[in-house]
C-alpha cells in the first residue's frame, strides 16, 4: 500500500511539473515576437486604399495575436460600402492578412442634384455629381429617400430595373442608356439612340426577354436599320416597329 501511495504521489508531482512547464512555454511564447503582430497586409483592394482598410479594421502592428478577433474584424470591414466579402487570418509568424472582395458598380440612380452609384444588390457605393467617368446606365423610377453610402435600396421598382441591367451581358451593357421602372414596375430599356424597348414586369422571363432584345439589336445593326420601338413583353411574340423610312 505504501508503494502504491508513493507511486501515485510521484505521478502527481510529474503532472504538476509538466503543467508548470507548459505554462512556462505559453508565457514565453506570449512574450515573444511571434505572438505579436508584426505586419498587416491587404489583398483584393482595388478602389479602396489598403492603408485606410487597415486603419478601419482596428488591427494594429504590435498587438497580441491573442487579442485578434477575425470574425469581428471581418464583420466591421463588411460595413464599408465597397466591401462585399471580407476575411481575416493569421499567417505565421506575426502577420495578419485581410482579404477583400469588392463590390462592382452597376448603375447610376438619379437623386435630386446627384447620382447614386449602386451595385446589383442595390447597395449605395458612393454618390457623384457627374456621370462621364462612370460609364454606367441610368436606372430611373421611384426616388429613394435620404440614401447614404452603404445603404441598400429597397424599392422593388429600382431593384427590378437593376436586375434588368444585370441580365445584359457585360459586353452589351454599354449599349444600355437607361432602364426605367414605371409606377406598376413595368420596365422600359432605352438604347443609346433613345429607342425604347418594352419588357414588362421583371418576372422569371426577364433574362429571356433581355436575350431576345439583344438579338434584335444585333439584327438591326447588321441590317443597318432602326426602330421606333421594340416590344418583348411577350417573349414568344416580340414586336418591332421599324423607324420611319427604314
Amino acid at each position: 500500500m505504501r508503494s502504491l501511495g508513493g507511486q501515485a504521489g510521484r505521478t502527481r508531482v510529474t503532472w504538476c511539473l509538466f503543467f508548470l512547464f507548459l505554462v512556462g512555454v505559453v508565457l514565453a511564447f506570449a512574450q515573444s515576437r511571434y505572438a505579436t503582430l508584426q505586419e498587416v497586409t491587404v489583398t483584393g483592394a482595388g478602389r479602396l486604399d489598403a492603408n485606410q482598410v487597415v486603419e478601419f479594421s482596428g488591427v494594429r502592428p504590435g498587438q497580441s495575436v491573442f487579442s485578434l478577433r477575425p470574425g469581428q474584424v471581418a464583420a466591421r470591414l463588411r460595413s464599408l460600402p465597397w466591401v462585399k466579402e471580407a476575411w481575416v487570418r493569421w499567417a505565421w509568424p506575426g502577420r495578419v492578412v485581410i482579404g477583400l472582395t469588392e463590390r462592382s458598380p452597376l448603375a447610376l440612380v438619379p437623386h435630386h442634384d446627384r447620382f447614386l452609384v449602386v451595385d446589383a444588390e442595390g447597395r449605395v457605393l458612393t454618390t457623384t455629381q457627374e456621370t462621364s467617368s462612370w460609364d454606367l446606365p441610368l436606372v430611373t423610377g421611384p426616388v429613394p429617400s435620404q440614401p447614404v453610402a452603404g445603404q441598400f435600396l429597397t424599392d422593388q421598382g429600382i431593384l427590378g430595373a437593376l436586375a434588368c441591367v444585370e441580365a445584359f451581358p457585360p459586353d452589351v451593357r454599354d449599349r444600355v442608356a437607361e432602364v426605367h421602372s414605371g409606377e406598376k414596375g413595368d420596365l422600359v430599356v432605352y438604347d443609346l439612340d433613345g429607342v425604347p424597348a418594352l419588357l414588362g414586369v421583371p418576372d422569371a422571363y426577364l433574362p429571356q426577354k433581355v436575350q431576345i432584345l439583344v438579338a434584335i439589336w444585333e439584327d438591326l445593326a447588321r441590317q443597318g436599320g432602326g426602330a421606333q420601338y421594340i416590344d418583348v413583353r411577350d417573349p414568344g411574340r416580340p414586336v418591332l416597329k421599324p423607324a420611319q423610312g427604314g
